[in-house]
């Protein structure tokens, strides 16, 4: 079982991108952290919680699809602030982060 469970999240984490502006931040990189924790050993991994790891799984396969993003479509282009999603990613990013908090 845990086989089958290492090839799903290698197959999720493939449509997964890591954010390079965000290291240390980011949510793909976070997940790649707890996964490569728990199946230290490959797809040969023992003692795994098959059962959490299911539900992480089938809990991420909706994001990592975009079903929200497809059920509940945005209607403006912009954020609260009147930022576009590109504006809104440089102002995430740990550059700009360290540039608003810089002493």
């Amino acid at each position: 079982m845990s086989q089958k469970l290492f090839r799903e999240f290698i197959t999720l984490f493939k449509d997964w991108p890591v954010d390079a502006t965000k290291r240390g931040r980011c949510l793909g990189e976070h997940l790649r952290k707890k996964f490569t924790h728990a199946f230290n050993k490959g797809e040969f991994s023992d003692n795994i919680d098959v059962n959490h790891w299911t539900k992480v799984l089938n809990d991420l396969k909706p994001i990592a699809n975009n079903e929200f993003a497809t059920k509940y479509p945005r209607f403006l282009s912009t954020a609260s602030l009147g930022l576009s999603k590109d504006q809104c990613k440089i102002t995430l990013s740990n550059q700009a982060m360290k540039y608003m908090y810089k002493d």
